[in-house]
């Protein structure tokens, strides 16, 4: 008889593919662009500022007083009259601050506003309003009770900015709320 011979199957070596690595940030960045994105950076005021004359703040007290002396005559609580007075003189305050100047910037990581650093995930999407001569990305916030933020920016920036924001964020259409509406009526 003959003897069967087995053959053992041989390996060779391969050498490793070098088209691949196996990483942290490979995985956690799977859902990011493999591209590297430019950063956009800029300065821009931190609102728009509406000049204030001294008949606009002494509209805000005589409603103020008219709301309190009606709150007041309808519920006789004086805790609603307080609430409304200080409120209205916070109003007033705020009104009266200037715009700071602030540094913006958008790259792979997410958007700077001054020394803070919003990632991507903080935000659902982003809207483009015009407002003036200036240009504003509205950023509507994933979580429902957080604000929304806004970045103005001058028109010969936008493309760059909407951009890199549209790589990580859905542009939705903005939809001026009555409390936007109002701010803009009364040039807050």
């Amino acid at each position: 008889m003959q003897e069967e011979q087995t053959q053992q199957p041989t390996v060779s070596p391969t050498p490793p593919d070098t088209n691949w690595a196996y990483n942290d940030e490979s995985i956690e960045g799977l859902d990011q662009p493999t591209q590297k994105i430019s950063s956009v950076n800029w300065t821009a005021s931190e609102f728009i500022e509406y000049e204030k004359t001294n008949s606009w703040f002494l509209a805000l007290a005589v409603g103020a007083v008219a709301l309190v002396l009606i709150s007041f005559l309808l519920t006789r609580d004086i805790v609603t009259v307080v609430v409304i007075a200080v409120t209205a003189i916070l109003f007033g305050v705020l009104a009266a601050r200037k715009p700071r100047t602030m540094q913006y910037g958008v790259d792979d990581h997410g958007i700077s506003i001054g020394r803070n650093l919003h990632p991507y995930h903080e935000f659902k999407s982003f809207s483009v309003t015009e407002e003036g001569a200036l240009h504003s990305v509205i950023l509507l916030p994933a979580k429902r009770f957080l604000p929304t933020i806004t970045i103005y920016f001058e028109p010969k920036d936008e493309e760059k900015i909407l951009d890199t924001i549209s790589t990580f964020l859905p542009f939705q259409e903005h939809q001026p709320n009555i409390i936007d509406r109002l701010m803009e009526r009364i040039r807050f």
